[in-house]
């Protein structure tokens, strides 16, 4: 489609291809803060009142007789109560608001393209007769979702059961309340800062990068530049992919000479595309110059 309207243009005008390079294609980093804050705030909605009510019990389910009675006594209230509050965190109300990240990550999306067909058709009114209807999209962004409320609310899941563990093997083990409450504590920083922003990042680039690949191959875009998010976190195989020309529809091979000839991808990146990788924040930047080739 693209280069139908490039050849159209050319045709009809004194159209001369650009020779600066193209924009960059950034990627949504606003939002994916934005997206790690709330799951944090999410994982937070349980684990707070978790502790609250561990720094009111501990000290008497230790300072019982029978440390275990104890704590079997009241295990039914504290089951109830972590139970109560992953209920009020994970409902309907969190689907929605998972549900407009999506959203927002796809209009950004959108946004870097209208900047890459603004840049080869010099016309940014151009841009209008591209966006042709996107029957999938609502599909790709409710699968998204819906899977990302199943990963933030599994994750819940397995903190509550850490903490019965910890509380569990501390009673058993004699230890004092204000140790097992720190053992948690330290877990609960490791899963509502560290696990919680790790499935921020890396989701939000998956939709990112597939939403890249969607739209510039329904356009009729065969091939694109890898680039990565250029930073100290960008991992050594994806940096050796920098600035290489690579194929939509292979993945197994990249070109170092601007399309002229294909080898091999190092072993590591067979099969990658930007944002497939975990916590990938590489972006597809249309390569235009095999575009043109073909017009």
């Amino acid at each position: 489609m693209i280069e139908e309207l490039i050849s159209a243009k050319v045709n009809s005008t004194n159209y001369k291809p650009p020779t600066t390079k193209p924009p960059k294609w950034f990627y949504p980093t606003k939002t994916q803060i934005q997206y790690t804050t709330y799951l944090k705030f999410l994982m937070r909605q349980v684990s707070v009142p978790t502790i609250q009510y561990l720094k009111d019990n501990l000290p008497l389910w230790v300072g019982s007789i029978n440390r275990k009675d104890s704590y079997s006594d009241d295990n039914g209230e504290f089951q109830d109560l972590m139970a109560e509050k992953q209920a009020e965190a994970f409902d309907d109300d969190t689907k929605k608001e998972i549900m407009l990240y999506a959203g927002a990550i796809s209009l950004y999306n959108n946004s870097q393209w209208a900047k890459q067909v603004n840049y080869v058709m010099k016309d940014k009114v151009v841009f209008a007769s591209m966006l042709k209807p996107e029957p999938y999209l609502g599909e790709v962004l409710k699968v998204w979702g819906d899977n990302n409320f199943t990963l933030i609310k599994s994750l819940s899941d397995e903190y509550i059961k850490k903490v019965n563990i910890l509380v569990s093997d501390g009673l058993l083990n004699a230890k004092k309340s204000t140790d097992i409450i720190a053992e948690i504590s330290v877990m609960t920083k490791q899963m509502t800062k560290g696990r919680a922003e790790l499935i921020a990042v890396d989701q939000v680039g998956k939709l990112n990068g597939l939403l890249t690949k969607r739209r510039q191959q329904d356009a009729g875009v065969d091939y694109y530049e890898w680039v990565t998010a250029g930073d100290e976190r960008v991992r050594d195989s994806h940096a050796e992919m920098d600035g290489t020309v690579c194929d939509w529809d292979d993945s197994s091979v990249y070109s170092l000479n601007g399309g002229k000839t294909w080898v091999a991808r190092p072993s590591a990146m067979q099969g990658s595309v930007p944002g497939s990788d975990i916590r990938c924040r590489c972006t597809s930047v249309p390569y235009w110059a095999l575009v043109m080739e073909d017009i």
